[in-house]
């Protein structure tokens, strides 16, 4: 099957397509004004704005992109930009010590500094909800702490700024924890954030989401993480809305062996309270797809020419003027729908020759000034409607239709950009789940099965893995060709050669509900590795002392990683141990099922991967299942003093056991996320000598 879609690849490296932004650009922020969209960064020297209509092509504004300049403005960290009621302000610490405002009546600047430093810890970051409650976050040790405004948001008129604060406590990561950011969509809120250390390669993104926005928000899970060699140490993200007015993108960066943090954009997907990254990597992304119709007026009033009659859809609408309305639904002069600004709310209306009727009115939880600029956002699908005015949300239930035209009337900005989109309501995510492979549920029903396409990037086998055990499937057919199915390991299928392109896969259930499935490369099969190959053929993470017969580990964090990944194993490897370590993370392990080795990770201790350790020290042996700062302790037992053990792991599909000496001591059920990895040696600040070991692709 031929691939025929369009891509873009992470991170936005290229020069000669990217104007400047193949530069260092840490800490990457964007906002949509006017159907452009606006990304700074931290720089060295004053903000820096640049523009891009289709978020592939960027260039400066202005001549050199500084928007403002000023003594306190040296390494301004992470600048964001939020708009309120006429304003743009941009929120900035430099060096870290504290944090200014600057403000502008235009995007692309001049921005003029109208504050003194309100202090508050970095990566200060703004969002106004629908009750008009303006909120600030900011990164901290203990998590991220969010403050309410003392009153409305006058950032001009700072004096004691907060009312009350609290700390989100399921928002931390590994001991320093930043980049806050608030997303409100249909009626969730979604807390993004960023830790451990930008240094680090384990450095990610995470979440908290629920209804409200409280101390004890739900925990959420990681959704940015890679330690790959050449695409690794993502984070300090926010979220953005796509050009199709319905879909979601984070844009973070990652950061290169240089230290050059580069901008990345990867779709974002949600389901109720579920936040997912769909392609983190450096492998091809789809392009971002565009509205059905989208235009810059150049007229107080302006109709398009075509008429649109989508059962669901989106519009924005930029405007100006207290007069100013948007119009959908035009038939005739007497027969169209239309929305307009008021100073306290907006009102949806019908006009149908005499009559003038009201259908909804939205109240605001601020006044509105009509003078200036908006942007309004509409999204319909049956009988939800979601307005978003300024990015910030309302809804309510009405039946809306768009058959008909769109425009404005008595617009008075200059050159508006106005569009609609035949998606809402997430139905974009749908459409890119029928494109490629997402981690996600909900795909198309048809009858007695479900039906999606996915991508691969390369010519490989690759697997069909559930991330949970509790559905079954009876028949499973790719590109029309049935394929067969184990009906026991979370892996439907197995190394399954795949041409790189799109490919067709059909799920046939008994019963239809919703599933999630991903697709992987598939573990190398009838491997044995020994101590010889594996230190000629692993992948070394730190150093080793070579000696006769054996290899010693001196007071360091090191690893030796086998170069593929395995699903069913044996691991084993005998320890000769010395000293008596004083701390329980002072310990030799075997490792397996690895995932996301981080190499820097100086924040979070003995855990550094996601995967199984089975470790020991003089004192005690531990089996820990890593997941970072999330890691848990399942197994410990006593050591007293025994100097030589034989430590062995065994993975049967979805069960590990644990040995000691050849006895095994504990089993337990393997998490979905640890059903495949890399395997091998382990030390952190321990010494010690490995005198053989082994690992069997299979086990016994």
């Amino acid at each position: 099957m031929k691939n025929r879609l369009k891509f873009y690849k992470n991170p936005f490296s290229s020069k000669k397509i990217n104007g400047d932004i193949y530069k260092d650009a840490p800490d990457p922020f964007i906002i949509k004004v006017n159907g452009y969209y606006y990304l700074t960064s931290t720089v060295s020297k004053g903000i820096v704005i640049r523009r891009s209509f289709d978020l592939i092509h960027w260039n400066n504004v202005l001549k050199d992109g500084i928007v403002t300049i000023d003594d306190s403005l040296k390494y301004a960290f992470a600048p964001e930009i939020v708009y309120d009621n006429g304003y743009f302000y941009i929120v900035t610490s430099p060096c870290g010590g504290g944090h200014y405002l600057y403000r502008s009546e235009n995007i692309e600047g001049p921005f003029v500094k109208i504050s003194e430093n309100f202090h508050e810890m970095i990566d200060g970051s703004f969002f106004i909800d629908n009750d008009g409650t303006h909120y600030f976050s900011r990164a901290s040790e203990t998590g991220i702490v969010v403050k309410k405004f003392e009153d409305d948001l006058k950032l001009n008129e700072l004096g004691t700024y907060f009312k009350e604060q609290f700390t989100l406590e399921n928002a931390i990561l590994g001991g320093w924890t930043e980049g806050p950011y608030i997303t409100k969509r249909y009626g969730y809120y979604y807390v993004t954030f960023t830790g451990t250390h930008f240094l680090s390669d384990a450095y990610r993104v995470s979440y908290v989401s629920g209804k409200k926005l409280e101390q004890k928000m739900p925990y959420g899970d990681f959704i940015l993480l890679n330690t790959e060699e050449d695409f690794k140490g993502l984070g300090h993200s926010m979220n953005f809305v796509g050009p199709d007015l319905d879909s979601y993108y984070i844009v973070y960066h990652e950061c290169n062996d240089k230290i050059k943090r580069r901008v990345s954009i990867s779709r974002l997907f949600f389901e109720k309270e579920k936040m997912i990254v769909d392609n983190a990597s450096r492998e091809d992304n789809f392009m971002f797809s565009r509205p059905a119709f989208e235009d810059f007026g150049t007229n107080n009033n302006y109709l398009s020419e075509d008429e649109f009659d989508f059962t669901s859809f989106s519009l924005e609408y930029n405007f100006a003027g207290s007069e100013s309305v948007l119009v959908f639904g035009y038939k005739s002069e007497n027969n169209y729908s239309y929305i307009k600004l008021f100073e306290s709310h907006i009102e949806f209306r019908k006009k149908y020759f005499s009559k003038d009727t009201l259908i909804k009115s939205i109240s605001l939880g601020h006044k509105a000034r009509l003078d200036c600029y908006h942007c309004l956002r509409v999204q319909v699908k049956n009988n939800a409607v979601a307005i978003y005015l300024d990015l910030v949300e309302y809804m309510f239930k009405a039946k809306l239709s768009t058959k008909g035209k769109i425009g404005y009337f008595n617009n008075s900005l200059k050159r508006p950009y106005i569009a609609i989109s035949k998606f809402s309501f997430g139905d974009s995510d749908k459409e890119t789940i029928k494109q490629k492979h997402v981690l996600i549920s909900n795909m198309v029903s048809n009858n007695d099965y479900l039906v999606t396409n996915f991508y691969v990037s390369e010519d490989d086998n690759y697997d069909i893995v559930k991330d949970n055990s509790n559905w079954k499937i009876s028949k499973l057919e790719i590109d029309g060709k049935q394929v067969s199915i184990d009906f026991i390991s979370l892996v439907l299928a197995s190394n399954i050669y795949l041409e790189k392109g799109v490919h067709e896969i059909k799920m046939f259930f008994d019963e239809l509900n919703a599933r999630e499935f991903y697709i992987r490369k598939s573990a190398k099969n009838n491997e044995i590795l020994s101590l010889d190959e594996l230190k000629v053929n692993g992948t070394k993470k730190g150093n080793f002392e070579e000696r006769p017969g054996y290899i010693h580990y001196e007071n360091d964090r090191n690893a030796l990683l086998s170069d593929t990944e395995f699903r069913n194993y044996e691991i084993s490897a005998t320890f000769e141990l010395e000293g008596l370590p004083i701390h329980k993370e002072n310990v030799g392990a075997i490792i397996s099922s690895v995932n996301n080795y981080s190499a820097k990770n100086q924040f979070e201790g003995l855990f550094s991967f996601q995967g199984y350790m089975l470790a020991c020290n003089m004192k005690e042996i531990y089996f820990y299942e890593t997941n970072f700062h999330k890691s848990e302790l399942l197994f410990k037992m006593r050591n007293d003093g025994q100097k030589r053990l034989t430590l062995k792991l065994i993975k049967e599909n979805d069960m590990i056991f644990v040995y000691i000496d050849n006895v095994r001591v504990y089993k337990t059920k393997v998490k979905p996320y640890l059903e495949q990895g890399k395997a091998g040696i382990y030390s952190n600040h321990a010494s010690f000598n490995v005198l053989d070991f082994k690992l069997i692709q299979g086990g016994k």
